[in-house]
């Protein structure tokens, strides 16, 4: 989720910035280079350049993703912005700071509405995703044998089975490489990338290898790892009880079915302890 400190840290500041007194800069003025000739334009393109500047204005400041003000509000705070750009209503922050208990109290209370707003929608793309992942996941049973479902209803296809004699413990540190795809095919995270930095499939055998602690990862490759040798490779389907839950993380929505290529590449040694200073004689 977005995180509302920010917009609330500077809502909540306002009543004391608006009595502090304008701060010049201390950076020298450079002077700058004669501007270009502007282009001509329409009055149409004039007025729908002006309103993409008030909709980025909007955007950044974070009252439609942050405070998730309704359509009842926008014309209180567009009368606002109108008249800060006019140069009027200078009488705001005298007004603000006699009432600045009802202030907070009403920024406190844009606070509680968004929150519940966030989590209400939240819990909606979690039990739609959920639905939608149940379906994946019982067609895939269906359409490929080769799958079969752990104890926790995780599936894993065990493309290369690996050395049996080297299996990783939860305990252990696994050098893997892999791939992370939400349902759609969209994958939100690789071992590989492109020379953009862009997640991209890896190539088995291939490539750099990312180390983790098998017991610190989501629970469904606790699960599915141990049954797998070095040099093995599997394919895991993780419904969102064994993955990320109802929460959002990075590109992965709340709710989400994930699905995982992975290759074991080693299960590392642990680093021996440093020793112990010799002491002195």
């Amino acid at each position: 989720m977005k995180s509302l400190l920010p917009v609330f840290a500077a809502l909540a500041a306002a009543p004391f910035a608006f009595a502090a007194e304008d701060v010049k800069p201390t950076v020298p003025a450079v002077e700058s280079a004669p501007a270009a000739a502007s282009a001509e334009i329409t009055p149409e393109q004039r007025a729908l350049f002006l309103q993409g500047l008030g909709w980025l204005v909007g955007q950044q400041s974070g009252l439609v993703q942050d405070l998730r003000v309704s359509a009842e509000d926008v014309p209180a705070i567009t009368e606002g912005f109108r008249l800060a750009l006019l140069g009027e209503g200078k009488d705001f922050p005298e007004k603000i700071i006699a009432m600045n208990d009802a202030y907070s109290a009403f920024i406190q209370g844009l606070q509680a509405a968004a929150a519940e707003k966030i989590e209400a929608e939240m819990q909606a793309a979690a039990a739609e995703n959920k639905k939608l992942g149940a379906e994946f996941v019982r067609k895939t049973l269906e359409g490929d044998k080769a799958f079969s479902a752990l104890p926790s209803g995780v599936l894993m296809k065990i493309v290369k089975p690996g050395d049996a004699a080297k299996k990783p413990s939860t305990d252990d540190l696994v050098a893997v490489r892999y791939t992370g795809k939400l349902i759609d095919g969209s994958i939100f995270d690789s071992s590989a990338r492109d020379e953009n930095g862009v997640p991209v499939p890896f190539t088995a055998g291939a490539g750099e290898t990312v180390q983790f602690p098998l017991g610190g990862l989501i629970a469904a490759w606790g699960e599915a790892l141990p049954r797998l040798g070095v040099g093995g490779v599997c394919t895991i389907v993780v419904p969102a009880e064994q993955g990320y839950g109802d929460r959002a993380a990075g590109m992965i929505p709340p709710g989400a079915t994930l699905i995982f290529d992975i290759e074991l590449a080693d299960i590392p040694a642990p680093e021996a302890p440093a020793a112990a200073p010799a002491a002195e004689e």
